[in-house]
């Protein structure tokens, strides 16, 4: 059972028959995802139901535009589609859309409103966008990086003088954003936030977790991460978390309609033996080099893009010979750049072999039979 067998299942009880859960609070964080174009309005006072926000966009999208997305954004649409006729969900009203993707930054997020009195606010993960792929890099030395100051103001201007009670939510990068906009909101939204969800986000750098702000928001803090996880894992966390089963093999159960729910909770399970390698691995690659080292590093990286004009993952979608280019620039990039590249590759080589042992262990074999 899936979010979307949830959705079939319940959609039609209303949040008085079955109170607000966890598996909803991931519904609302993963329509952040979805680019409304226009759907859904700016404005705080102009609020429009899901269902009309759906129908709108929907009227004019065509299954090969849908398609062409990333996984994220297909996954959103999906679940937009399956709640919009839902009559727990199509009469929520949506509001202050935002989106804003340039070179330098990429950051999305949206209000659901679940009473008058109840906001969910939920901030987008990574899209297609390589800003959005380069700040993710750029989390590993900087703080904070552009769409996490987006996301502090988006809070502080929306709420300081709202008079209601906010849940703060989101998926992948959207997660670390909730975390940060949370975090370091003014202290009038900060009485404000009742919730704040991280799915399979990443963590912080140590100059933000060792501080009073985490601490100050631990007890409302809620971590949810896949047992094949990978981008939960990545920077510093307090161990703290809920592993959900996902149903798809490591690194593709990012993907949050492969997560296991039944009834109205996560099917949970132990971390595996592969997340756990890949943090250990990670940790010791972030703790061998400097945040100056780890900066040139994904500059390096991504200024290969820019000079072959790669604004955006469907760029080399739609063009695979571009893949051959950016190998060839890699290739005439610093030894420093390449030192630091095979030890990825190396870590990636070990998490492959350790996965390998583990799915057929003699041990394993016998359980199955």
């Amino acid at each position: 059972m899936t979010i979307f067998r949830y959705i079939d299942k319940y959609g039609n009880l209303t949040f008085k028959e079955k109170p607000l859960n966890d598996i909803d609070k991931l519904i609302f964080a993963l329509l952040s995802y979805v680019k409304y174009d226009g759907s859904i309005s700016t404005n705080s006072f102009d609020r429009r139901t899901i269902k009309d926000i759906a129908d709108k966009f929907f009227e004019d999208k065509t299954r090969t535009d849908i398609k062409t997305n990333i996984t994220a954004i297909r996954t959103a649409i999906k679940v937009l589609d399956r709640i919009k006729n839902k009559e727990r969900y199509m009469n929520l009203k949506m509001f202050n859309d935002v989106y804003l993707g340039d070179d330098n930054k990429q950051f999305s997020a949206v209000c659901i409103e679940i009473n008058p009195k109840l906001i969910y606010v939920s901030f987008e993960g990574t899209d297609e966008l390589m800003s959005g792929w380069e700040e993710d890099g750029a989390l590993s030395y900087k703080f904070p990086i552009p769409s996490q100051s987006h996301a502090i103001k988006y809070l502080n201007f929306h709420f300081t003088l709202r008079d209601c009670k906010i849940i703060v939510g989101g998926h992948s990068k959207g997660g670390n954003l909730a975390l940060v906009a949370s975090m370091y909101a003014n202290f009038i939204v900060k009485n404000k936030i009742v919730e704040v969800w991280n799915f399979d986000g990443p963590g912080l750098r140590n100059k933000q977790f060792f501080t009073n702000r985490f601490e100050e928001i631990t007890r409302k803090y809620h971590f949810v991460i896949p047992n094949t996880s990978v981008v939960g894992l990545l920077l510093r966390n307090d161990g703290r978390y809920v592993v959900v089963k996902s149903n798809a093999l490591p690194f593709f159960s990012h993907n949050a309609a492969t997560w296991q729910v039944e009834e109205d909770s996560f099917v949970t399970a132990d971390l595996s033996a592969f997340s756990k390698i890949v943090d250990r691995g990670i940790t010791e690659w972030l703790q061998k080099y400097s945040a100056e080292e780890r900066e040139e590093y994904f500059k390096s990286f991504f200024n290969v893009f820019d000079k072959n004009n790669i604004e955006s993952l469907l760029d080399i979608m739609k063009n695979y010979k571009l893949v051959i280019s950016i190998i060839k620039e890699l290739g005439n990039t610093s030894d420093k750049f390449k030192e630091m590249s095979r030890d990825l590759a190396s870590l990636v080589r070990h998490v492959n072999r350790e996965y390998l042992k583990s799915k057929f262990s003699i041990r394993n074999l016998l359980k199955r039979d």
